[in-house]
């Protein structure tokens, strides 16, 4: 929900300038609006709307009733002076031409009169017919309604508890009177009927919720509906037919009753739908939806919905009809011969006078007296010498200075407490003596506020640090740090005893007291600690519920009766903790308070010396201001009868001795039974004996029930089951007899007997996610049921399980499911039937152990929204419930001809289940209350139940016993097939076991399930997996081939194990032999085939002779030769004769000789002979042959590293040392004799090398990550394509976990059809998640401004009801309606001319140019309080600096220092971000904050592309980005208002 906009506050300017002239004109214009019409004499509709983007207004129908209204019926805006208003209640009163209104933005009650001279001359403005009749609402939506004949208008305020009444013509703001403050717990919706003088109201608790009625002045009180009531937004009265109508929005109704209670009536139920207003005339009722922007109306006999009215893009609240004929009453006000002094009311027999609060009527019964000069319901403060009160009911005023009233002014010394005692009207307080002998004690007083007489009370208490005061049983509790004491005084006597002493209360501080249950609290700091303590007044054993870890420097202790809460301020900020040691919740900033009350749902502070803040204390934002000119502010307490009771609610004891519903009239205590269940003898139990055959079955899961009803429709019984949570669907187990059910609660699927003495959980899932539907395989005792996730698509799946007691196990079978709907099984079958919903919507079909999926029924395009599912397992025929748009059905398909057939349309049903039994369908919905019978032969109804209005959202059915028996499981129903776990009978008759998520079916046997996952083959025929290869299902594995005489197969690089166990490529063609060319092209080989390690031999042709020294050629592993073929044969040649240092003999120098080495002296030969080679070339270099004899060395280097240890002589050992990042094989190496070491030293050391991935991918790149195995890089995908993962990961053989070609897809774009009859769309391109607006051609209106191209391309609306037929008008309207138009616009358009020249537009310009600052805030509450609508708003933020440029509204720092939230969201249509223009002018008008090119913000989505953030917690110049606004994120207390 929207606040005041920056472009409102570009508005407000040239707003503010029109409004004052036209209010400056009209009261210079006498002729004009010079006598107003004594009644409103046209008949209309009336609707209040929130101020976005235009002024808060009220909008008129005028001259229409209800049952004339269409979507295009024209309206006219009345705005008022407070641009902001924010109308939450509308109340009119044609006999005196005027409305009355409630306005949440300053808490206050008004009067419009004038009404008829406001539509009849439009130069008179609203503005100036508005009168302030109360200010001090809550922050909550009071509600309002009219006595016409007393004249006097009555409200209720939830968060006060309470319905007052106040004269509407009084002169003072301050006459109101509290009718009713007990037992009105945070009443929502109040109506008064004037005839029959009765008032009606309803105290919503959720399932505490009650419908009460009384007389007009609060007496007569009667409970006329305690059961199933919900949420009750807002109650009307039709006072002609005394029937009640409201709408509840927790069971999503439009109800209605007669004024007993009785002929209960569910009139309509809209799932999703909340309603913030209904009003009621003739045969119709209209409601507003405030988030849909709308008003629908329907008719009171029906429910069928007749119109829908759009406000957008304005929020609509309050709803009001206005029609003389029918309002203006004829009964005769007797209150006007009755001189009362306050307030008078008519009764049924004669006038009754009322005083205001703070007065007495005395016994003539008119005259009210003054019964203290103080206030009846008070803040009392005190200063070292004052006593004052500020009234409660102003501290929520917008005013900072509040009434302050001091009748103990000067008359003591040192006050530093203060305590009340209400039922005596009395007050207690410390003060030091004012003689000498006292002036140093601390002295108890009295102080007697009608009589004004001080007494002493106690002459010396001894130094107090707090005092707390028990009116039950009028003693007061005093604590002493000094002394380490608690006390306990008699205000009669003055006597005192010990409570706590020594260990308990070391250095306590403060007290707080609970009289009801005698509890006393405190803050200590004992040997365990500092702590805050409960205790007893008779001294047992305290219980510390805070301790030292939670705690800084606690103070502030007080005590809240609403919630039997402790509550205390800690590091400035309000905590709450129960009385059994949890957190309750209440934590707002304080700042530097240390003084605290509780008053109702408010906390009450100090901050610094003088002043008083107020705050709902489950928010941290509506924060009220008073000023107090008190000085410092030493102590204060409530001074109020709600806040002191008599007696403890004896409902809140153990539900007073109540099975179920405790109604309580003073202290007396009436036991009812909710709906289904009966009233014990003893007028305390509730009983409800279940039917053990011949039933249906019925889940109500907005009232945590299973209902059984008997098979004749009469008998209705709410099942005892204890502590259901939103119980979604329940069947009764026919192999067991136990009850399963599953609850989207506690999301889990449990069993129970039907008496409920039995109650197991059997399954349970965790996170957003939630278990729905289920099936049961009677057989085997197999549940297959589906999850839905609460917040994401593709996160639903459907499961199996078992139950069993030790452990709560599962299989998923089918993932990625969106919405699963529905589930049914046919286990002789062996198949799986289930719907899905979301960009598709199918019915389809699977093998039981969720393979083979098929779609037998797709709804894409047709639409649908199958739920609920049965099988007519005789016929073979599948049944549906189809809840689908207003176009509700069964449907069936015959599944061996796929001839699919309606069986009964039941529009607006909202249907959800079916169940079947023999020719017999029975079926329930949400908006049926009752189960419904088809005969499926004849497709007519069949009397069954009749409507129980009592019931909530019927979400399941079931029968017991049914016709239609499930058939067996014969390939699994001996042994469990012997299957360990789940046993899954298929189609083709071989039943499968499988194995719970974690579990592994064993490959040997396939019947047991083990820990360890199965695996491929890790066997390769000659060749091996990489090391680190797992085998699992999924992986993918380098290998090696072993030996040399096999090499890799080159067409395969990596292997993949499938789901079957297999790898991807038969392991026998991995490793392939090695093969070496045997083509020789100057000679042949000898009998060779060229295998690897093959030894041959060769022949030489002609001239050429074999290579001398080879005697064969190998095959090596690598394929190739060890010598080339091509030098094996060469041609004949000669040597050289000489060597260096010595000579040659005994040869003859040819090709292939020998010649021995003669060297000379002083040198030496390695060699004895070397050889002439056929080339002609020695085998030996001739030039080194002979070398000098020397003591041989070895190298003292090697590459990459460096030797240690050793002379590096022949003989010698070194020690290896390699450089970082490089490793060796050996520890040492040896020099040789002859100076060579006997390792290669230059590849001695070798570099550490580690596998690595591919860096590139096909439609994208990859960041963040080095690519060496066992990284993981991020997922960037190219624009227009979009990847299922955010990260892949190497794996340790340099492959990644994910296929990089086809990572990226193409993102693709459905689009929705652009033709609409007796029409066309604008503004769009049809593409999904697009909006575009309606035109119509002549003769026909837009039923809708927009429609919207959901995901899946199909449009949300139905295009043939898109343009409607126009409504005629008659010449003669059109010809006045003309007149009326030139008549008002001449006269505007001479007054604006006239008064342009005036010099006060000047000064209206510039109060109308200010920023004006409106914080609104949705309150979420739990227990008692509900999310929507019930809206809180922020009216001290009273910010007015202009925004910075470029900014829509800049944060601001709180007195505290804290952020202010910034609350001024922006929504726009189909915002074209690439459009200069458009982003030029949303800069200029300062919405260009944070909207970026491809940077959704929040609340991006629907007919609304972009939005400025709804708050944000940091400085104007820091940018923040959301995706949607649920990521915006919520600071404590921050509320976002949707």
């Amino acid at each position: 929900m929207a606040n005041v906009s920056d472009k409102l506050a570009v508005l407000a300017c040239p707003l503010g300038i029109v409004y004052m002239i036209l209010a400056f004109a009209a009261a210079q214009q006498p002729s004009q609006a010079s006598t107003p019409a004594p009644v409103l004499d046209t008949k209309g509709i009336a609707v209040s709307l929130f101020p976005y983007p235009y002024p808060g207004h009220v909008e008129l129908f005028e001259g229409v009733d209800p049952d004339e209204l269409t979507g295009s019926t024209s309206s006219t805006q009345h705005p008022f002076l407070q641009e902001n208003i924010l109308i939450t209640s509308l109340v009119p009163d044609p006999a005196g031409n005027r409305f009355f209104y409630i306005d949440v933005y300053t808490n206050s009650i008004y009067r419009w009169d004038n009404v008829t001279t406001t539509l009849n001359d439009k130069t008179v403005s609203t503005i100036n017919q508005t009168y302030k009749l109360y200010e001090g609402l809550s922050r909550a939506i009071c509600k309002l309604d009219y006595d016409y004949v007393s004249g006097n208008i009555y409200w209720s305020d939830p968060l006060l508890h309470w319905i007052a009444v106040l004269p509407v013509d009084s002169d003072s703001t301050d006459g109101m009177k509290l009718l009713l403050t007990d037992d009105v717990d945070y009443v929502a919706a109040m109506a008064l009927d004037t005839n029959s003088k009765q008032l009606f109201w309803v105290s919503s608790a959720y399932e505490d919720g009650k419908m009460e009625r009384s007389n007009l002045y609060g007496e007569e009180r009667q409970v006329i509906i305690s059961s199933s009531i919900g949420f009750v937004d807002d109650m009307t009265l039709d006072m002609t037919d005394e029937l009640l109508y409201w709408v509840d929005s927790h069971r999503m109704t439009v109800e209605s009753a007669k004024y007993d209670g009785t002929e209960r009536r569910v009139i309509r139920r809209l799932v999703g739908t909340e309603f913030t207003s209904i009003a009621v005339i003739g045969s119709s009722i209209c409601l507003v939806n405030f988030d849909n922007y709308e008003m629908q109306c329907m008719f009171k006999a029906s429910g069928d919905r007749y119109v829908y009215h759009s406000f957008y893009p304005s929020n609509p609240y309050a709803v009001g009809f206005f029609n003389p004929g029918v309002q203006i009453t004829t009964l005769e006000d007797k209150c006007v011969n009755t001189a009362c002094d306050h307030i008078c009311i008519n009764t049924k027999t004669q006038p009754k006078c009322l005083c205001k609060d703070g007065y007495t009527l005395e016994p003539n019964g008119k005259t009210c007296t003054l019964v203290n000069k103080l206030f009846e319901s008070a803040v009392t403060l005190t200063n070292s010498t004052h006593i004052c009160m500020i009234q409660l009911s102003s501290l929520s005023s917008s005013a900072t200075n509040k009434p302050l009233r001091c009748e103990v002014t000067n008359a003591t010394m040192n006050t530093r407490h203060i305590q009340a005692h209400v039922a005596k009207n009395l007050l207690y307080y410390t003060a030091n003596g004012k003689d000498p002998a006292s002036v140093n004690k601390t002295q108890l007083l009295r102080f007697d506020l009608r009589s004004q007489q001080h007494w002493v009370v106690v002459t010396d208490m001894e130094d107090p640090d707090d005092i707390a005061f028990d009116w039950v049983g009028e003693k007061m509790f005093s604590c002493h740090s000094k002394v380490n004491l608690v006390k306990v005084w008699d205000v009669v006597s003055g006597l005192s005893s010990i409570v706590y002493s020594d260990k308990y209360v070391a250095k306590v501080s403060e007290l707080a007291i609970d009289p009801h249950r005698d509890n006393i609290f405190w803050i200590a700091d004992t040997i365990d600690g500092l702590g805050i303590y409960v205790g007893t007044f008779s001294g047992a054993t305290p219980v510390r519920l805070v301790s030292s870890g939670s705690l800084i420097k606690p103070t502030g202790l007080s005590f809240e009766y609403l919630d039997d809460s402790v509550c205390y301020i800690d590091s400035g900020r309000f905590y709450g903790v129960t009385v059994n040691g949890t957190q309750s919740g209440h934590r707002i900033s304080v700042g530097d308070a240390t003084k605290s009350l509780i008053y109702k749902n408010y906390a009450i502070w100090n901050s610094g010396k003088s002043t008083l803040k107020m705050s709902i204390y489950t928010l941290d934002t509506s924060v009220y201001t008073t000023t107090t000119t008190m000085g410092t502010i030493n102590a204060m307490t409530l001074y109020s009868k709600e806040a002191q009771t008599a007696f403890l609610d004896p409902c809140k004891i153990g539900n007073g001795g109540c099975d179920d519903i405790c109604l309580r009239q003073g202290q007396s205590v009436t036991c009812m039974c909710d709906f289904g269940r009966t009233l014990s003898a003893n007028n305390r139990s509730c009983s409800a004996v279940p039917l053990t055959t011949n039933f249906m079955l019925m889940t109500d899961l907005l009232h945590d029930r299973i209902v059984q009803v008997s098979m004749d429709g009469t008998k209705v019984i709410s099942l005892p089951i204890n502590n259901l949570m939103t119980p979604a669907m329940a069947r009764y187990g026919h192999h067991d007899d136990m009850l399963y059910w599953s609850e989207i609660g506690s999301k889990s699927i449990r069993r129970g007997s039907l008496d409920g003495t039995k109650n197991e959980k059997i399954m349970s899932v965790g996170g957003e996610s939630y278990p729905d539907r289920f099936a049961i395989d009677f057989t085997i005792n197999q549940i297959y049921f589906t999850v839905s996730h609460s917040k994401e698509f593709n996160r639903g799946y459907i499961a199996v399980m078992k139950p069993k007691r030790d452990k709560i196990e599962s299989k998923i079978l089918i993932p990625n499911l969106n919405f699963p709907g529905g589930i049914a099984i046919d286990p002789g079958k062996g198949y799986i039937y289930f719907n899905n919903h979301g960009s598709e919507v199918y019915i389809a079909r699977a093998d039981s152990d969720g393979g083979n999926i098929k779609t037998i029924v797709n709804f894409t395009r047709s639409g649908g929204t199958p739920l609920g599912m049965a099988i007519d397992y005789q016929n073979g025929v599948l049944y549906w419930a189809d809840a689908y748009t207003d176009q509700d059905k069964i449907e069936y398909i015959n599944l061996q001809t796929g001839t699919r057939s309606v069986l009964r349309t039941d529009m607006t049903s909202d249907a959800v289940d079916v169940v079947l039994s023999g020719i017999y369908l029975y079926y329930v919905g949400y908006n049926r209350h009752r189960i419904i019978k088809v005969n499926i032969q004849t497709k007519q109804l069949e009397d069954f139940m009749t409507d129980q209005p009592e019931l909530g959202a019927c979400d399941s059915t079931d029968i017991v016993p049914t016709a239609n028996t499930q058939p067996n499981n014969t390939q699994c129903g001996s042994n469990n097939g012997m299957c360990s776990h789940y046993c899954f009978a298929r189609p083709s008759g071989k039943k499968k076991c499988g194995c719970p998520d974690g579990l592994y079916l064993d490959q040997a046997t396939q019947l047991t399930c083990t820990t360890a996952p199965p695996k491929c083959p890790t066997q390769i025929p000659n060749g091996d997996l990489n090391p680190g290869c797992s085998a699992l299902s999924g992986t993918s594995c380098g290998y090696s081939c072993k030996s040399d005489k096999y090499m890799k197969n080159p067409d395969v690089n990596i292997l993949t194990c499938t789901s079957s166990m297999f790898w991807d490529s038969p392991t026998d063609t991995l490793c392939i032999e090695k093969v070496c060319d045997t083509n020789m092209q100057d000679g042949s080989l000898v009998n060779c085939q060229g295998k690897s390690g093959e030894s041959c031999t060769w022949t030489c042709p002609g001239t050429l002779v074999k290579k001398p020294l080879i005697e064969a050629v190998v095959c090596l592993s690598s394929g190739m030769w060890s010598t080339p073929l091509a030098e094996l044969c060469v041609q004949k040649a000669t040597c050289s004769s000489t060597i260096t240092n010595g000579n040659l003999q005994g040869c003859t120098f040819k090709a292939g000789a020998s010649c021995s080495v003669i060297c000379s002296p002083n040198y030496t030969a390695d060699v004895d002979k070397i050889h002439c080679l056929p080339d002609g070339v020695w085998d030996q270099n001739v030039q080194t042959l002979c070398k000098k004899i020397t003591e041989a060395t070895c190298s003292s280097t090697i590459t990459n590293g460096n030797l240690q240890g050793c002379t590096f002589k022949a003989g010698a050992s070194c020690s290896v040392i390699c450089s970082p990042n490089y490793t060796a094989d050996v520890d040492k190496i040896h020099c040789l004799p002859d100076g060579v070491w006997d390792q290669n030293v230059q590849t001695l050391c070798k570099k550490i090398t580690e596998a690595t991935c591919s860096s590139t991918i096909t439609n994208g790149n990859l960041q963040g990550c080095t690519f060496k195995a066992g990284a993981s890089c991020s997922v960037i995908c190219s624009p227009n394509y979009t990847a299922d993962v955010d990260k892949i990961h190497c794996l340790p053989d340099g492959v990644w976990d994910q296929n990089v070609q086809t990572l990226c897809k193409k993102i693709t774009v459905k689009k929705c059809t652009g033709a609409i009859p007796n029409g066309s769309l604008e503004g769009c391109t049809l593409a999904a998640d697009r909006s575009c607006r309606v035109r119509c051609t002549s003769g026909y209106v837009p039923s809708v401004d927009f429609i919207h191209c959901l995901p899946d391309g199909v449009w949300d609306k139905d295009l043939k009801n898109v343009c409607e037929v126009a409504k005629v008008v008659t010449p003669e309207k059109q010809t006045a309606a003309v007149e009326s138009s030139v008549t008002g616009l001449t006269a505007a358009v001479a007054i604006v001319v006239t008064l342009l020249v005036i010099v006060i537009a000047l000064g209206v310009t510039f109060y109308f140019c200010r920023r004006r600052v409106f914080a609104a805030d949705k309150q979420a509450v739990q227990g008692r309080y509900r999310a929507s609508p019930n809206v809180y708003f922020n009216a001290s933020d009273s910010r007015g600096e202009v925004p910075a440029q470029g900014f829509s509204n800049p944060t601001v720092q709180a007195s505290n220092g804290e952020a202010m939230p910034n609350t001024n969201p922006l929504k726009m249509d189909q915002i074209n971000l690439s459009d200069d223009p458009t982003k030029e002018n949303m800069r200029i008008e300062g919405h260009y904050d944070i909207i970026k090119e491809g940077t959704p913000v929040a609340g991006a989505g629907g007919p609304h592309e972009v939005v400025n953030p709804l708050y944000s917690t940091v400085r104007p110049q820091e940018e923040v980005k959301f995706q949607n606004a649920e990521d915006v994120p919520e600071k404590p207390g921050y509320h976002r208002f949707n």
